[in-house]
């Protein structure tokens, strides 16, 4: 997926985004043919810490994917969206946390094969220039997922999401994407951000917005 966006500018001027480059389903959104394993490979991580092998087992066969051992292995394979999604709901019922999605992010700081991402994303400088930039990085980390900066300036920053077809909006990837952005900051040696969400496509509305 290309850039979605022109980058934002340090200094806090905001953007316009560009039109996406990827074709368009029936509802004029972008579409995109696959997810990326990665945000599943989190979701194991965190159920095998918290309940072992069996637990991760059973996550895998609530889902109807006992057989996709690459999951656990892969951060960048491919997989339908319908199936990440069918994880997601057997991790967090196996956890019995609905709001699995805000641990994705902190699991995505700790996973060893994450690790040439994590410093793909340090290369920007600080967590300002990342959000800036977030189209471009966020295309790496999440396939199924279209994040622009709308405004980016020292210590805060107005960003949008949006799930490309035939993807749905679900409160999980709304947690995930929260938790990831959270963990900007820790990336340059700062604390967690505080993230609020005043804007849902669950709750009508045409984009999600999220203030960092």
């Amino acid at each position: 997926m290309t850039d979605l966006l022109a980058t934002a500018e340090p200094g806090g001027s905001e953007n316009v985004p560009s039109e996406p480059d990827g074709s368009e389903g029936t509802s004029g959104r972008a579409t995109t043919d696959g997810a990326t394993t990665l945000s599943a490979r989190l979701a194991l991580g965190i159920v095998r810490a918290k309940t072992g092998p069996e637990g991760e087992r059973r996550v895998l066969r609530q889902a109807g994917l006992l057989e996709r051992s690459d999951l656990t292995a892969s951060a960048s394979g491919r997989m339908s969206h319908s199936d990440k999604m069918r994880l997601f709901e057997a991790a967090a019922a196996e956890l019995e946390d609905p709001r699995i999605g805000l641990l994705l992010g902190p699991e995505a700081m700790r996973d060893p094969a994450l690790a040439p991402m994590r410093m793909l994303a340090r290369s920007a400088g600080s967590p300002e220039a990342l959000f800036g930039r977030i189209s471009t990085f966020g295309s790496e980390f999440e396939a199924t997922l279209m994040l622009r900066c709308v405004r980016s300036r020292p210590g805060r920053a107005t960003m949008t999401a949006d799930v490309l077809e035939p993807a749905i909006p679900h409160r999980i990837t709304c947690d995930y994407i929260s938790s990831v952005f959270r963990q900007i900051p820790v990336l340059f040696g700062s604390a967690e951000a505080s993230v609020s969400h005043p804007q849902c496509r669950l709750d009508g509305a045409q984009q999600c917005v999220f203030d960092v």
